[in-house]
């Protein structure tokens, strides 16, 4: 089952966002710091799966404790060789 309510609430958050840890969700796991990740899937309706940049394994995090990552400007990637 998906839970997704893009219509109902717009900080929503749902797979493929890209996040980083909330000021409570800082105050409540500091070890996490400034980790960016990405929500892979859905755990309990109050919880996301999220894969941390860096990190081999998915944790499950109360959706209060994250937030949307800015979305950081990139260069232009250079396509095919050379």
């Amino acid at each position: 089952m998906i839970f997704e309510a893009p219509d109902l609430d717009p900080d929503w958050l749902t797979y493929g966002d890209r996040v980083r840890m909330s000021p409570l969700g800082l105050a409540r796991h500091p070890t996490y710091g400034a980790r960016e990740g990405v929500i892979v899937g859905m755990g309990t309706p109050s919880s996301v799966r999220v894969k941390f940049d860096e990190r081999v394994t998915v944790q499950a995090i109360h959706r209060d404790y994250l937030e949307r990552a800015p979305v950081a400007q990139r260069a232009p990637r250079k396509m095919g060789r050379g």
